[in-house]
This record gives structure tokens, C-alpha cells and sequence, in this order.
């Protein structure tokens, strides 16, 4: 009775022991199951990591490939050089200073003389001030010999002048132009070999056209073999001249007639004078062109300007040529 009770016990102990076991064992494999998960969840995050790094490094390879950044050290050179740079560059504007300043200076010059023209009134009403500029200068040749009192008198005439003209500078100039123009004597007066006619024999007659200046000898016969010293070439008659092609074709002709040779068989060579021609505008309501060619005449002649006959009209009441030849 007692090995059988005893036997029961332990039988009884045994299979709880086998229990106690397996439920050990279930508890381990629930543990580890779940220690699994945790390992494999941080297993991709590595994994993901480890991408994401790899793509870093690609990104800072192309960076420095780019920028040639190589790292902090380059850095600090960089920062090194940049040093002494500014220092260099503090010392050139320091030295710069001084020409900054003379710089200030001059806008504030120039400021001034904008302030200057700005007071002046009517300047709107002059189409071309370079122009004007240029004539004004032509009052050198007239006032460079003079003694004062003679500059004052000019100065007097010019402000009487222009008065006159109703403060209009565009007559002016050609008052003071024709003034000037009578320093120099004609070249063929009419009274010749009398030279001191006043009335002169026009040698040329000028058309201002639209494609150039167009030319003739237009003379009185009598003045042939005067004109046979002046060897000038015919080609470059009735046909249109660019300004440029006008002072070369008579600037032969004007280097004779600056000559002073009193015993010159030409009496363009033997003082100092110009010739006189009569000129057509044919410009078609073209005042810069018309200035132009007008400009370029005056350099080498004396002018006589038609302003109520056209070319043909003189030609028909002083050639006698009622189809207008030549046109």
C-alpha cells in the first residue's frame, strides 16, 4: 500500500515535471520569437541605413567632383589665403582713397555745369549744338590778331547783331560768316587785271543734290586762260560729289589760291584770296544735308546762294536755255 501510494506520487510528479517543461520551453520560444522580431526590425533599419549612407557618400562624391571640396582642411587653407587677400585688398582701397576723392571732386564739377545749362533758357530752340559750337570757333581766325579794344568792338557788333536778327544764332553765324568771308579778296574780280573790284566772276555753279554736290565751270570766256592755269580735272564736273570726294577733287585748287606769288603768271596764285561760286539747293527740305554740303563748300569758296531762281531759271535768263542743258 505504501510503494503503491508512493509509486502514484512520483508518477504524479513526474508528469508535472514534464509540464513544467514544456511550458518552460513555450515560454523561451515565445521570448526568442519575439527577441527575433526585435532583431530583425533593427536588421532593416540598418539595412536602411546603410542605403541612405550609401547615397550620401554617391551625393559628396559628385559634390566634390564638382567643387573640388576635398574637406575641412581645404577649409582652413582657403580661410588661410583669404587672410592676407583681404589685407591686400584693404591696402588698395586705402590707396585708391585719394583718387576716390578727386573723383568726387570732378562730379561735383560737372554737377555745376549741369546746373549751368539747365539755366540757360531757350536751349531747346538750338537744333544743333555741336554745330553751333563749331561755328563759334571760327571766331578765332577773326579775333586772334586783334588788340583788346578790337575784341570788345566784335563782342559789341556780335550782341548788336543778333539783336537785330531777333536773337536768332543760325543768322548770326551767317552774318559773322559772310563778315569773315570778306577778309580774303575774291580771286577774279571783275575788274581784273583792276584786283580790286568788288564784284567778283564766279568761276563755278554748285547744285546741292540729294546723292551730292554737283559741279560746272560757269564763267565768263574772258577769263579762259586764267582758267587753264588752274589744271583742274574734268571728271569730276556734273556729276554728284560726297563730301569727301569734293575736298579731295578741289583741294588743289584751294592749296593755289592760299599762295602769295605777285609775279604768279595765275592771278589765283598772286595773293592770297578765294574764289566765288554760285550755288542751287535741290535738297528736298533736308537741312542736315543741306548744312552739310554748305559747310564743305565754305571750306574752299566764297558762295552766292540762289534763293529765288531755280538752276534752270538762271540757265534760261543767263545761258539762254530754255531746256534746261545739263540738269
Amino acid at each position: 500500500m505504501f510503494d503503491a501510494r508512493k509509486r502514484k506520487r512520483g508518477e504524479l510528479f513526474n508528469v508535472s515535471i514534464t509540464e513544467v517543461i514544456l511550458l518552460l520551453l513555450f515560454l523561451l520560444l515565445l521570448l526568442f520569437t519575439f527577441l527575433y522580431k526585435d532583431l530583425e526590425k533593427k536588421y532593416n533599419e540598418l539595412k536602411n541605413n546603410n542605403q541612405d549612407i550609401a547615397e550620401l557618400m554617391e551625393e559628396l562624391k559628385d559634390y566634390r567632383d564638382t567643387t573640388g571640396y576635398t574637406g575641412p582642411a581645404q577649409i582652413k587653407e582657403e580661410l588661410a589665403e583669404l587672410g592676407p587677400s583681404f589685407k591686400d585688398l584693404k591696402e588698395a582701397l586705402y590707396m585708391q582713397k585719394e583718387k576716390i576723392s578727386e573723383l568726387e571732386d570732378r562730379i561735383k564739377e560737372l554737377e555745376a555745369e549741369l546746373e549751368v545749362l539747365d539755366s540757360v533758357k531757350d536751349l531747346d530752340k538750338i537744333e544743333d549744338l555741336e554745330q553751333k559750337i563749331e561755328d563759334i570757333a571760327k571766331f578765332k581766325e577773326i579775333l586772334k590778331d586783334a588788340n583788346p579794344e578790337q575784341v570788345d568792338e566784335l563782342i559789341e557788333g556780335m550782341e548788336k547783331l543778333l539783336t537785330n536778327n531777333n536773337n536768332n544764332f543760325d543768322k548770326l553765324i551767317e552774318e559773322i560768316e559772310n563778315l569773315a568771308g570778306n577778309t580774303l579778296p575774291k580771286c577774279w574780280p571783275k575788274t581784273y587785271p583792276d584786283l580790286n573790284g568788288k564784284d567778283a566772276e564766279r568761276l563755278f555753279t554748285i547744285r546741292l543734290q540729294p546723292k551730292g554736290i554737283w559741279v560746272e565751270p560757269d564763267f565768263n570766256e574772258r577769263f579762259n586762260k586764267e582758267y587753264d592755269y588752274l589744271s583742274l580735272d574734268e571728271k569730276y564736273f556734273r556729276v554728284p560729289l560726297s563730301d569727301a570726294i569734293f575736298l579731295q577733287a578741289f583741294k588743289p585748287l584751294f592749296d593755289l589760291s592760299e599762295k602769295e606769288e605777285s609775279f604768279a603768271n595765275s592771278v589765283t596764285e598772286q595773293r592770297r584770296c578765294r574764289h566765288e561760286v554760285r550755288i542751287f539747293d535741290e535738297l528736298p527740305n533736308d537741312k542736315i544735308k543741306y548744312k552739310s554740303q554748305k559747310r564743305v563748300i565754305e571750306n574752299y569758296f566764297h558762295k552766292y546762294e540762289y534763293t529765288d531762281d531755280t538752276y534752270c531759271q538762271y540757265r534760261e535768263d543767263e545761258k539762254k536755255d530754255k531746256v534746261c542743258i545739263n540738269k
